[in-house]
């Protein structure tokens, strides 16, 4: 049996006069524990779809590079097959007789200037003999179609193709070039209209100009404006000495002009050369073709034993036309 308080005398009778009790507080609520592992399994996760990404990813790239290479080595190997490894002059002209039936030979030399491998300048072969050839009239209605299946034999055998002129009413003119052959491939309409297109393909294998450019290197070696120029320069043709007037001396005119866009730009210009008795040559000047050097250049002694007797330009109204020495002669 529970005590009695004071409350419960003073209020016996009247309970609903009593004072409340105070509500009890409630207790506070308890978290439950954190899991330590939950932020790592997140990362794991995060982690596992980005290798997932990134396996895709790499598969991707893979295949993509195997289509890639192995479209490469289709082209390579194409273009393998349409180029022939090595040509001769001889051996293109043959390929192109498949497809021009001309029964002639070229009546025009290859005027293209060739820089020879470990050469510093280019050399011009103007020697019709040296050339392959084939050439001929081709029906005007049938011109172009011939000449673009010629073309396209040239490329076929893996030659670069330049353009130099080209057009309904015009001549045509292109150089095909390899490393071992060149070629020129040239369109004349002077007669069209009676005879037809005269058509000329006509190459030279490079070993041709090489041996033309030894030839002609000892008097490259003394050309003044090709040491001293940073210009390319080209010649034409092998060197033809003559002898001078006096013992030991040899005379030499040799084309020889810049080049342009594989073009010799002034082809009529002409290099003077002589040789001494030591065997030496020297460059004196270069000349027009159609001009002689003035009597007065000759100035000096040895020019005048080396050009004794040649011809030169008269000036300011004298008649003097020889180079006169009056020294010695043997």
């Amino acid at each position: 049996m529970n005590p009695l308080n004071d409350n419960d005398i003073q209020y016996a009778g009247h309970p609903e006069q009593a004072p409340r009790p105070d509500p009890l507080v409630p207790e506070p609520q308890r978290r439950p524990p954190r899991d330590p592992f939950k932020t790592f399994r997140i990362i794991m996760l995060i982690a596992g779809i980005a290798a997932i990404l990134a396996l895709v990813v790499i598969v991707a790239v893979m295949m993509l590079a195997r289509s890639s290479t192995v479209k490469t080595n289709g082209e390579e190997k194409k273009t393998t097959d349409t180029k022939v490894a090595h040509l001769t002059a001889a051996e293109t002209i043959k390929h192109v007789n498949v497809y021009f039936k001309g029964k002639e030979k070229a009546k025009s030399s290859i005027t293209t200037p060739v820089r020879v491998k470990g050469r510093k300048f280019y050399t011009v072969v103007p020697d019709l003999d040296q050339v392959q050839s084939l050439a001929g009239y081709v029906p005007k209605d049938k011109s172009t179609s011939q000449r673009e299946s010629i073309e396209k034999n040239m490329d076929y055998d893996g030659f670069t193709r330049k353009v130099f002129s080209e057009g309904s009413r015009t001549n045509y003119l292109a150089d095909f070039t390899r490393d071992d052959v060149t070629c020129q491939l040239s369109t004349d309409i002077s007669q069209r209209d009676k005879l037809g297109d005269w058509m000329e393909i006509r190459c030279l294998d490079t070993k041709v100009y090489a041996e033309y450019a030894e030839a002609q290197q000892p008097v490259v070696s003394v050309y003044t404006p090709a040491v001293s120029a940073a210009g390319q320069y080209g010649f034409i043709g092998k060197p033809a000495p003559f002898k001078g007037a006096l013992k030991g001396y040899q005379l030499l005119e040799i084309p020889v002009s810049t080049v342009l866009y594989q073009r010799m730009t002034a082809p009529d210009n002409l290099g003077l050369f002589y040789q001494t008795p030591d065997g030496l040559w020297h460059y004196f000047q270069d000349r027009n073709r159609n001009i002689l050097v003035a009597c007065t250049l000759y100035n000096n002694r040895e020019l005048l034993m080396a050009y004794a007797d040649q011809k030169c330009q008269p000036i300011g109204g004298s008649t003097k036309d020889t180079v006169t020495y009056s020294g010695k002669r043997d």
